[in-house]
C-alpha cells in the first residue's frame, strides 16, 4: 500500500516541533518508501513561492528551503500525473 501525500501533510511535517501530533505520529509509524507525492504538489509549492517573492521575500526564502525538505523526503517517489491518474 502507498500513501499520496498532499501539499498540506508535507507543509505541516515542515513545521518541526510545531506540527500537529496526529500528523507525526502517523508519518513516524508509517514505512518511508510507501509515500508519494505528486509533480502538482511540488508545483503547487513552487507557485506559491514564487508569489511570495514579491512581497515577503524572508517567507518565500524559508519555503524554498521547505520545498527543498520536500523534495529529500519523498526523493525518487515524485509521481508524474497521466490521464490515468486522474480517471481513477
Amino acid at each position: 500500500m502507498g500513501y499520496l501525500i498532499d501539499t498540506n501533510v508535507l507543509l505541516e511535517l515542515q513545521k518541526g516541533d510545531r506540527a500537529n501530533a496526529g500528523v507525526w505520529e502517523w508519518y513516524e509509524a508509517v514505512d518511508q518508501t510507501e509515500l508519494f507525492s505528486s509533480v502538482l504538489v511540488i508545483g503547487e509549492l513552487r507557485q506559491g513561492i514564487e508569489r511570495l517573492w514579491r512581497h515577503d521575500a524572508i517567507q518565500a526564502a524559508r519555503l524554498e528551503e521547505c520545498l527543498l525538505a520536500v523534495q529529500l523526503l519523498v526523493d525518487g517517489q515524485i509521481l508524474p500525473i497521466t490521464q490515468t491518474i486522474p480517471d481513477r
